[in-house]
C-alpha cells in the first residue's frame, strides 16, 4: 500500500512526534461526542419548557377574555 510506505520511509522521530497529534485528536473527538450529547439533553428540556409555556400562554388568553367579559 502507498500509505503503509509513506509511513515506512519517513524518519522515526517524524512518526512519534505523530502521538501527540493522535492524543490531540482524540482529545477532540471525545469533546465532540459529550457536545452532542449535551446538544440532545438541551434541546429535550428546551421543548419541555417551550410546551409549558404555550399552556401558560393559553392560559392567559382564556384569563383576559372571562376579565373582559366581566367588565
Amino acid at each position: 500500500m502507498v500509505g503503509e510506505e509513506l509511513i515506512y520511509s519517513l524518519p522515526p522521530e517524524f512518526v512519534r512526534n505523530f502521538g501527540w497529534l493522535i492524543k490531540i485528536l482524540q482529545a477532540v473527538g471525545v469533546f465532540i461526542i459529550f457536545y452532542i450529547i449535551f446538544q440532545i439533553v438541551n434541546v429535550v428540556f428546551n421543548r419541555k419548557k417551550r410546551n409549558e409555556l404555550r399552556k401558560i400562554n393559553s392560559n392567559l388568553e382564556e384569563i383576559k377574555k372571562i376579565l373582559q367579559k366581566k367588565k
